[in-house]
């Protein structure tokens, strides 16, 4: 059984730790992820975060990055990206990782998400499934028959017929009408549910 670093890179924490190939939990932890300093104190962040890993891990045989925005899955970098991490667009994360000399992969974090549901989780046995997160943002993929369908950006929301313009109606009384982006949180949530705006 090797063991795989594993990093979630959400837009409030980072979720991090070591599970072996089996799908066992070796270790966890959680550090801010202080997404407003940029991608060089993010990946900086990364770094010390694979050193703290490997001092307890030695034997790891990889990293797996789960990152929000447009992955390009094949050379581990970040395609798009919105401004909540400065700079991340562009960032090549086996490069910056190329100090350990491991193996580095990466992959949205929703599809992730959508993965794991798919393989171990809920979604189990489906032929397909539509998977939807809300934490800083919200997110969704789609999976059938196993295979992750992504759109030409490395997003589920590029499939086509997905890109008309919403606006979601909050249910909380007040009749207000809030457009993307104004209501995709779980903080925006929360408030729209509890009438406050």
């Amino acid at each position: 059984m090797n063991n795989i670093i594993c990093i979630d890179i959400g837009g409030t924490a980072i979720k991090y730790g070591v599970i072996n190939t089996e799908g066992d939990v070796q270790c966890t932890r959680e550090t801010p992820t202080e997404a407003k300093k940029g991608a060089a104190a993010l990946t900086e962040k990364l770094r010390h975060i694979t050193r703290e890993l490997l001092a307890e891990c030695p034997d790891a045989g990889g990293i797996a990055i789960s990152t929000a925005g447009g992955v390009n899955s094949d050379e581990a970098s970040i395609l798009h990206a919105t401004d909540a991490i400065p700079g991340w667009k562009g960032t090549s994360l086996r490069n910056e990782l190329a100090e350990f000399s491991l193996p580095v992969e990466a992959e949205n974090d929703v599809n992730c998400a959508g993965l794991a549901e798919y393989i171990s989780g809920n979604a189990q046995g489906a032929k397909s499934a539509l998977v939807m997160t809300i934490g800083t943002g919200i997110g969704g993929c789609y999976i059938e028959e196993g295979r992750l369908l992504n759109g030409p950006a490395g997003g589920w929301h590029s499939l086509p017929g997905s890109g008309s313009h919403q606006c979601a109606v909050c249910n909380c009384g007040s009749g207000q009408r809030r457009h993307p982006g104004g209501m995709d949180r779980a903080p925006d949530l929360r408030s729209c549910r509890s009438g406050r705006h």
